[in-house]
This record gives structure tokens, sequence and C-alpha cells, in this order.
């Protein structure tokens, strides 16, 4: 394998506050971040998996599932309601290292919401189309929350809407 860089974007329109995405994005993970982009992705039966992203500089992006814990990255920006981001491997392995990073910007009685996520490492040739298919979806997930209340992630459906 040979040292890759990888650059995703992906936006989704949010009928709904900034303030409210924000809350949703750094409060609720659980309810719209869930399978298959988890990294503890063996539950027993009636184990409830929790996602935090805590939003304050130096915390962790982190899946706890009783005693077992994985972390997606550290936070390294927060800036309420407009940005939010961390760095860390996201899941990728290896020896990768990358930046996730969400703006939210306000439009009239919406909020887009682009998350930017930029690695550099050892991956496949797939690992950039995989990303972006699973940011998309994510997004739309939040979407789905924050519109529907509607759960999609490990608290809930755990299943695109």
């Amino acid at each position: 394998m040979e040292l890759r860089h990888m650059d995703v974007t992906a936006r989704v329109s949010i009928a709904a506050p900034r303030e409210r995405v924000w809350q949703a994005l750094t409060g609720d993970v659980a309810a719209w971040w869930g399978a298959p982009y988890l990294l503890i992705d063996d539950h027993p039966a009636g184990e409830v998996l929790s996602l935090v992203a805590e939003p304050r500089v130096g915390t962790p992006v982190l899946e706890t599932l009783g005693d077992r814990q994985a972390m997606w990255g550290v936070v390294n920006i927060v800036a309420p309601p407009s940005e939010f981001g961390w760095v860390g491997q996201m899941g990728m392995g290896g020896a990768t290292n990358g930046e996730v990073r969400f703006t939210l910007e306000a439009d009239g009685d919406t909020t887009l919401v682009t998350v930017r996520h930029r690695a550099i490492g050892y991956f496949g040739d797939a690992m950039e189309t995989s990303y972006d298919y699973g940011w998309n979806d994510l997004l739309h997930r939040l979407s789905a929350h924050v519109v529907e209340g509607r759960n999609y992630g490990a608290a809930g459906l755990n299943r695109a809407p």
C-alpha cells in the first residue's frame, strides 16, 4: 500500500435553526450515528452502545459498550453553533490520521451542514468512496433526527432513514 490523501466533503440542508442542529450534532450523537459506522460492532443483546462527542477541546469522541471503549478522535475545535471538529484515526486504522470538521451555516429557517474529512495514511482504494457514502448517510440521519425526531443511530433504528 502507498501513502494516500483523502478529502471528502458532504452537505445537507436541515429545516431547523443552527442551535437545534448543534445540540443534536454534539449532544444526541447516538440518536443519529450508528451501524455500520461503529468501531464496536458486536453488541450482546440488551447492551446499549453510547456515543459521545462532547463539545470541549481535548475530549475524546468515544464509543462505549459496557467496559469496552473505542475512540474516533479528540475534539480540536469548538465554536458553537458554527464549527465542531476532531482529529484522529476516524476508524481508518493503521498509520492513518485526519481531521473531521463540521460547519453549520444559517440560511433563513434552515441550516446548511457541511462535513469535511481529510486524512493521510496507508489505506485502500475504496476508502474514499466508503467515507463519502458514510458521511452522506450520517448527515441524512442527523437531518431526520432533527426534523422528524426519529432516532436512526445506535440509540434507535440503527439504519438509514
